[in-house]
């Protein structure tokens, strides 16, 4: 929970002897050294006069409003509303995963994406058991998988080395020597020469047929 700081300066009221009216004695105040709770982005927050750039320094939202408090790392309403952290990927480890079809592992990465008018979409990215990776959203109430691969090849016009140095990194970086790691980038890689798109315009022209009764 954040704390604030709090000085609190109590007075007594006491009764006049002579004419009892109430009135009140300066050697009777106290002073108490306590701590309240804060908003998030209120005033005293540190958070309140920074830019949208300044925000993302500290790992805070573009776009934070503020207007809740933060209980136990959780972000409460007074509704006590918990939502995951927007653009926050988490890495989870849900048995749930595992009924959505052969081949699925427990483990996945979940982000919950904010558009820019703070619309949200949960993504998933589910881990195979053979090692692949492939990719899960939500369009008009019903879910697709992509495999990860196709996204990636349809964002950027780039090719297999840049990809895989981009996750791993080069021959000399630490990332390179975690084999895991490596083995499954190149199964990606592999898994998609099967699909027979090498540039940006076929993966578009490809995702553009299979979702295009989808969309219209």
């Amino acid at each position: 929970m954040l704390l604030l700081p709090t000085l609190i300066t109590a007075t007594y009221t006491l009764p006049n002897a002579e004419n009892d009216m109430p009135h009140t004695e300066d050697d009777c105040a106290q002073d108490f050294n306590t701590k309240s709770t804060m908003e998030n982005g209120a005033s005293p927050c540190h958070l309140e006069s920074f830019s949208p750039q300044e925000l993302v320094d500290h790992k805070e939202e573009s776009e934070e409003l503020g207007g809740y408090f933060v209980v136990n790392g959780n972000e409460k309403l007074i509704r006590m509303l918990i939502m995951p952290k927007r653009n926050f990927p988490m890495a989870i480890n849900r048995p749930s995963f595992q009924k959505r079809g052969a081949g699925f592992t427990s483990f996945g990465v979940q982000i919950r994406s904010a558009r820019p008018d703070q619309t949200t979409q949960t993504n998933v990215l589910h881990y195979l058991s053979d090692g692949n990776v492939t990719f899960r959203f939500s369009w008009r109430k019903q879910e697709y998988l992509v495999p990860v691969m196709l996204i990636l090849k349809a964002l950027v016009e780039t090719n297999d080395r840049e990809i895989f140095e981009g996750i791993v990194g080069n021959a000399s970086s630490k990332g390179s020597a975690n084999t895991f790691v490596t083995d499954r980038v190149e199964l990606l890689l592999r898994t998609f020469h099967g699909y027979n798109l090498y540039s940006r315009a076929d993966a578009r022209r490809y995702l553009g047929s299979k979702f295009r009764p989808v969309i219209f």
